[in-house]
């Protein structure tokens, strides 16, 4: 019975010798880790309502009458493509020629001059629709004007959105000037944000 105890024993003290060894010296080892850490982005596209892309938005002709009555509006987009990274996108302007003498309208100012270039008009841009959606303010631009939400988190897979705009030719705030037809141009930056 003794040499079972003891045969046990030393059996047992075998076994839990690397245990302990191990315990007085800890096994240790370092890691390496590397990314490669981009932004998230998307290509954005300005589409008229034909469809065509490009950096200009034909207004076509507008009657001086649908300048007063503000029934002149005009569809466009603004289309996100292969958005990666992104979670949101946020529109705002930057302040540009505004309309009026003073350049103090929310709208955006004819950019023409002389004899040909229509007078006492100015552009509104909204962001969804007219009256319901969101100014974009040429005197007093905001940040964030439109905020669009693709997902809760970054987005993984490529995404396309569109966000839909309008622009609407109106009149300007300045009294002493009479409404005049003639060619109309305003440019109007944007700044996209992603997030």
């Amino acid at each position: 019975m003794n040499k079972l105890v003891f045969t046990l024993l030393f059996l047992l003290i075998g076994i839990l010798q690397p245990i302990f060894a191990w315990a007085d010296n800890p096994f240790s080892s370092t890691g390496t880790f590397s990314a490669n850490i981009i932004a998230g982005t998307c290509t954005a596209t300005v589409i008229a309502a034909n469809g065509a892309s490009g950096n200009s938005i034909d207004l076509g002709e507008i009657y001086l009458s649908e300048i007063v009555k503000k029934t002149d509006v005009i569809p466009f987009s603004l289309k996100f493509s292969g958005c990666l990274g992104v979670a949101k996108i946020a529109i705002s302007n930057l302040a540009g020629q505004c309309s009026g003498s003073a350049a103090t309208d929310s709208s955006f100012g004819n950019q023409l001059m002389g004899a040909d270039a229509s007078v006492g008009v100015g552009l509104d841009i909204w962001g969804n629709d007219v009256n319901s959606g969101t100014l974009f303010d040429c005197h007093n631009p905001k940040d964030n004007n439109v905020v669009i939400t693709l997902a809760p988190t970054p987005v993984i897979n490529p995404v396309d959105y569109i966000q839909n705009m309008h622009a609407q030719l109106v009149e300007s705030s300045d009294a002493s000037v009479s409404l005049a037809a003639g060619d109309f141009s305003a440019a109007v930056s944007f700044t996209v944000t992603y997030e």
